[in-house]
């Protein structure tokens, strides 16, 4: 019986100074830094000049010579979006709340232009170079990424009447997926004009990644209700286990997209020196085989959103006995 009433006590003076509350909030996240993407993505311009003896060996063209190059990596950003979050938590002694938050943000697509020239030279007199264009080709880039993350934050706060400051630290864990589309646009115009079009897909996913996130804000209360609002610093990077390349698509000259069969799992490897079954090098530009790199997905947000608590209002003074 008096541990029953030990127990009441303590329940009733934890409720005294205690709250639940939820959250809702939005914001928009920048990243923290670009991520490399490796071979075969690049941007930039490639050209390439055909010699009058020129020959083709059927795998390659000899005699030629690179008149002008701007080759690149390109860094994709997939931090930078808008984002939506919910939380719950439990404010108690005052100074002090834990919270668990689930964020989703879907990053802006991102566009990355590579394009290939191919000149062939007829003729040169008197130091004039008279060449042709025969071929181009052109690549276009975009990428998309979501991302879920969930943080549990310990807060520390301060109330100054209505106004409260606060600080957020905690751990994430995160879940992500990158889907990139390329467009590939091949144009040949020797002896005539052929134009051929063909777009593709690839999917990256993989496990859960641990980071950690730290938020400063504020809060202004209205009774029960609170509007808030915060800049927060997420370290998450996310190495994928699992690539998949689909949706591939041809067109000539304009006419409807043939859907190709060649929906596949693409083979994630650590670099482009590891070798394949029997020991033997893979080429890095094969659409079966990729890189397998590490991503950021760190990122810089500022959030705002609305805060509801049950029980005690936070804005209600506190009433003084006087004896």
């Amino acid at each position: 019986m008096k541990k029953l009433i030990v127990l009441l006590i303590l329940a009733i003076s934890i409720n005294l100074n205690a709250q639940f509350f939820v959250q809702l909030n939005s914001g928009y996240s920048l990243p923290a830094e670009k991520s490399e993407m490796p071979y075969p993505f690049f941007n930039g311009y490639y050209n390439l000049t055909l010699l009058p003896d020129t020959f083709y060996t059927g795998s390659q063209y000899m005699h030629y010579t690179k008149t002008d190059e701007n080759r690149e990596a390109v860094k994709a950003n997939f931090a930078e979006g808008f984002k939506f979050g919910l939380a719950g938590g439990y404010s108690f002694k005052k100074y002090f709340a834990v919270s668990f938050n689930v964020y989703y943000t879907l990053a802006t697509s991102q566009n990355e232009t590579y394009k290939e020239d191919l000149w062939f030279v007829e003729k040169i007199i008197d130091n004039v170079t008279d060449k042709h264009l025969i071929g181009s080709t052109g690549y276009k880039y975009q990428f998309f990424s979501k991302t879920i993350n969930s943080a549990l934050f310990l807060e520390f706060h301060y109330p100054l009447n209505k106004i409260e400051p606060y600080l957020k630290l905690g751990p994430t864990l995160a879940w992500h997926e990158i889907n990139m589309k390329s467009t590939t646009t091949d144009i040949s115009y020797y002896p005539s004009i052929l134009t051929q079009l063909h777009t593709s897909e690839e999917k990256y996913t993989g496990s859960e990644c641990l980071g950690f996130s730290s938020a400063l804000g504020c809060r202004y209360n209205f009774n029960n209700f609170a509007v808030f609002a915060d800049f927060q610093y997420i370290y998450d990077n996310f190495t994928p286990s699992k690539a998949r390349f689909y949706n591939s698509k041809y067109s000539y000259n304009g006419s409807e997209p043939q859907i190709d069969d060649e929906d596949m799992d693409l083979t994630l490897v650590a670099n482009e020196s590891e070798t394949i079954g029997g020991g033997q090098s893979f080429d890095p530009g094969s659409p079966t085989y990729r890189i397998k790199s590490k991503y950021s997905f760190s990122s810089f947000s500022f959030n705002i959103g609305i805060q509801y608590s049950f029980g005690k209002s936070k804005a209600q003074p506190e009433v003084q006995n006087i004896n």
